[in-house]
């Protein structure tokens, strides 16, 4: 493994950095990035924000994308397509606790937190989490820049589409295709597909719209 920067000081870089000492690498950190430096981040070296790490060699260091997501991914999404483009490598992170198949595919900068069980089949795209608790059944087909959330459930052969977040404790049941950009509330049941750039919430799963900037459901089906 090369040497590790981490892009990102919150709760989601916590998370990452134990996975990474669990994973006996947390000799490879060379520090942190964060837009404000009074952040801390454990025991490790702040070493200025994101342009900082335009000073390395490229071919020297690997990043880890911390910034979390929550609902929209856009900051996490532009982070990674920027450095991507400069010609730098994203490590994965695997939480000893995570059960993976061995016939399972992983793209760049994918992270699968602690708990999380990924069963055969299963293809996931880059700078995916996969975060605590939650599970992918086999088959299932796994966009870029995708978030599932703690405790989400994904049963055999769903396809999610790339910029998708599952709330946390959802589930969507076998065969389901969610849309692009599409959110799953917290909780939901999914039992039908999901259209691109719409958000899901309810048992069972149903379209929400903005009225007054609030969101309700749609109950014209």
């Amino acid at each position: 493994m090369k040497p590790l920067i981490i892009m990102g000081g919150g709760g989601h870089a916590k998370v990452i950095t134990e996975s990474l000492s669990l994973m006996g690498l947390e000799e490879s950190i060379i520090g942190f990035t964060a837009l404000d430096g009074s952040v801390e981040l454990f025991n490790l070296s702040y070493i200025g924000d994101d342009s900082v790490i335009l000073e390395y060699n490229k071919e020297d260091i690997c990043l880890i994308n911390a910034i979390g997501s929550t609902g929209r991914n856009n900051i996490r999404k532009k982070l990674f397509e920027e450095f991507h483009e400069r010609g730098f490598t994203f490590a994965n992170v695997t939480h000893p606790t995570a059960i993976l198949s061995k016939y399972v595919d992983i793209g760049e900068s994918v992270q699968i937190m602690a708990g999380a069980i990924i069963q055969p089949g299963t293809r996931i795209g880059d700078n995916v989490i996969v975060n605590s608790g939650s599970r992918i059944d086999h088959d299932c087909i796994i966009g870029n820049h995708v978030h599932v959330s703690p405790g989400a459930i994904l049963c055999g052969g769903v396809v999610v589409e790339d910029d998708v977040h599952i709330g946390a404790g959802a589930t969507v049941i076998q065969g389901i295709t969610l849309g692009k950009g599409s959110i799953v509330g917290a909780g939901a049941v999914v039992i039908k597909d999901v259209l691109p750039h719409t958000t899901v919430v309810g048992v069972p799963a149903r379209e929400v719209q903005k009225i007054n900037g609030r969101l309700e459901k749609n109950t014209s089906e």
